[in-house]
């Protein structure tokens, strides 16, 4: 009975565990690409890149996240009137962030904190990965 029971309460656990997985994978949204970029949707992005980054500005193009869903993000290089780097190289990590579509929302996601905005007024599609 003892062993019946230790059986019962593995395969009930593993079920639990397997479903809490399914339901996770569920909402953690799928890559996705803009699918109706407009003027509108530029302002939107940038946006929600320079939140993520403290505030940071950003100079994002037009075809940002059209063809894929991930954005890279790297700070820009002050040049001096000799044409070399003011600070000299720069070694501080790129930014990434993911576009994810969840129902009918748009998300950006910046994968170094983890940290989600929904994109407002923005469409977007599943990105095609062929």
């Amino acid at each position: 009975m003892r062993k019946l029971s230790s059986s019962l309460c593995l395969t009930v656990l593993s079920v639990a565990l397997f479903g809490a997985c399914n339901t996770m994978a569920k909402t953690a949204g799928l890559p996705a690409v803009l699918s109706a970029p407009s003027e509108a949707t530029l302002p939107v992005l940038t946006s929600a890149v320079s939140q993520a980054l403290n505030g940071r500005s950003v100079l994002l193009g037009a075809d940002s996240l059209t063809t894929r869903s991930t954005l890279i993000i790297e700070r820009k290089i002050h040049i001096g009137p000799d044409g070399h780097p003011i600070m000299g190289r720069s070694t501080e990590k790129p930014d990434h962030f993911q576009l994810l579509k969840r129902g009918d929302l748009c998300y950006l996601r910046h994968e170094e904190t983890g940290n989600e905005q929904v994109l407002e007024n923005v469409k977007c599609g599943v990105e095609d990965k062929g």
